[in-house]
């Protein structure tokens, strides 16, 4: 069952006795994710109605807190698919949303996100139409899970407009990746990935919002993020001083 109770047993038994080999090693055991998907934990960002828990947002990011002081590095692999699973059940786009969003509540399907690109003024990741979706171009600065998740939602700016597309995490024409190299939590497999004249298929577009409308939505991420980061911090602090 998805509660927090849970989530600080699962932190304390399994992620943290781990932490420091995947910390040492740089890589995160897949039966960490493996546990979290079986548990439940994937679909925590999905309403109640395609399979999510009923809980509020202050338990959602105490569940957040409890991985991240368990292991910073699975929490955070972790906390990108829950951007996936929202793009998911929020898109007009039922063919999407049918086809993925079941196993992406499961775990079945595990993603990451990058909406850095798409940010920024000037945007570092651009969207232009084009015959059946959009050709991307530029860079997305930071992609964390790859060889990790299957899928990434991926947000470019095109004009005042944020596109929102669901790419394979996988190497393809148009796509180069550059690991990157991280201060803490380097087990998360983050990159630099970089677009020229990557084709977005319609079919593959999850939304076009206005960019006033993705800042302003970001203030429930920024949360849980914050949620994370303070307990990350709190943790390193103690094993520091002690």
């Amino acid at each position: 069952m998805v509660t927090v109770q849970r989530a600080q047993a699962l932190a304390d038994d399994v992620l943290f006795p781990d932490a420091s080999t995947v910390d040492a090693e740089g890589v995160v055991p897949r039966r960490h994710f493996d546990l979290l998907a079986a548990e439940g934990f994937y679909g925590l960002a999905a309403p109640a109605e395609h399979g999510g828990p009923e809980i509020t947002l202050a338990e959602r990011s105490l569940i957040f807190e409890a991985f991240a002081g368990g292991c910073f590095a699975t929490a955070f692999t972790w906390a990108q698919h829950q951007g996936v699973v929202r793009g998911l059940a929020t898109t007009d786009r039922s063919e999407l949303r049918e086809r993925h969003l079941a196993d992406a509540v499961r775990g079945k399907l595990r993603g990451g996100v990058s909406f850095a690109g798409a940010i920024p003024q000037p945007p570092r990741l651009h969207a232009t139409p084009v015959d059946g979706g959009y050709r991307l171009d530029g860079e997305a600065p930071f992609v964390t899970g790859w060889g990790l998740v299957d899928v990434l939602r991926l947000s470019a700016r095109h004009g005042e407009m944020v596109v929102d597309g669901l790419i394979d995490a996988a190497p393809a024409t148009g796509i180069r990746v550059e690991p990157l190299t991280l201060v803490a939590a380097q087990a998360s497999s983050t990159v630099r990935q970089f677009f020229d004249g990557y084709h977005l298929p319609t079919e593959r577009v999850l939304d076009e919002v206005p960019l006033a409308d993705v800042l302003a939505a970001q203030s429930a991420s920024a949360r849980l993020n914050g949620s994370s980061l303070r307990t990350a911090q709190h943790a390193l602090r103690f094993s520091t001083d002690s």
